[in-house]
């Protein structure tokens, strides 16, 4: 898990989240996405790929 993962986990934590409800990813990054306001101030949105939420996997057990 990297910082930004590890930071996120920590407020859930705070928040009574079960972290046993959240899946961690050690190999890709903690998602992110990038926005800029153009002129009008309308936002732009840059939604990384290749990060810990495309992996996400599908476990059946927590589907029931």
């Amino acid at each position: 898990m990297d910082d930004a993962g590890g930071e996120i986990l920590h407020e859930l934590e705070l928040a009574r989240f079960d972290p046993d409800d959240i899946q961690v990813d050690d190999v890709h990054p903690t998602g992110s996405v990038n926005v800029q306001l153009d002129k009008s101030g309308a936002p732009q949105f840059d939604i990384i790929s290749d990060v810990a939420y495309d992996y996400i996997e599908f476990i059946p057990e927590y589907h029931i």
